[in-house]
Order: C-alpha cells, then structure tokens, then sequence
C-alpha cells in the first residue's frame, strides 16, 4: 500500500476519480457533502464503513457542572438509538439517501 496526502476533502475525490487511487479515508457526512459537490460518477461509499471512530464533544470549563447531565443525555440518546436516528434522518434530508 502506498498512502497518498493531500490538503482538500475535494483532493481526495478527483484523485480517485482520475484513479490514481483505489479507495480513500474521510467521514461520511464530510464524503456525501464533497460528493454531492463535485458529481463524479462511479463513487460511492464503502458499506458497512472500514473504520469508525467516536466523536468527542468539548466544553470551556466554566461549563464543567453541565457535564453530568450532558453525559447522561448523551448516553440515554445513544442507549435509546436516537443518535443514529437523528444522524439517518439528517443524511436523508441533506443528501437524498440514508445511511
């Protein structure tokens, strides 16, 4: 493998629409949006993903005392399966499909 760098989400894709590489890394939501921009054909997302990492939300610490409740918000959301909800639905709407 030889993994190429480049400095644009828009680079990623014109280097695999010109072929110069088989497959590329970048976040869903950032793909679609970069995909819906330049129209290349024969593009699409790799199912189910090869990789998926957790996002980390920051706070300044004068808001440290909302982290409890922020926490478990965020937790029951996730137990109750309405991130991924949110997430499909945000998907569909923005870029005509879901997830």
């Amino acid at each position: 493998m030889n993994p190429t760098t480049v400095n644009s989400n828009e680079s990623l894709f014109k280097i695999l629409g010109a072929r110069r590489v088989d497959i590329i890394v970048i976040t869903r939501v950032n793909g679609l949006e970069v995909m819906q921009q330049l129209k290349i054909p024969g593009i699409r997302p790799l199912e189910p993903p090869i990789e998926s990492y957790p996002l980390y939300h920051y706070r300044h610490k004068k808001n440290r005392h909302l982290m409890p409740e922020i926490t478990a918000a965020l937790e029951e959301m996730e137990k109750e399966g309405l991130i991924k909800k949110i997430r499909a639905r945000f998907i569909a709407e923005r870029f005509g499909g879901s997830e």
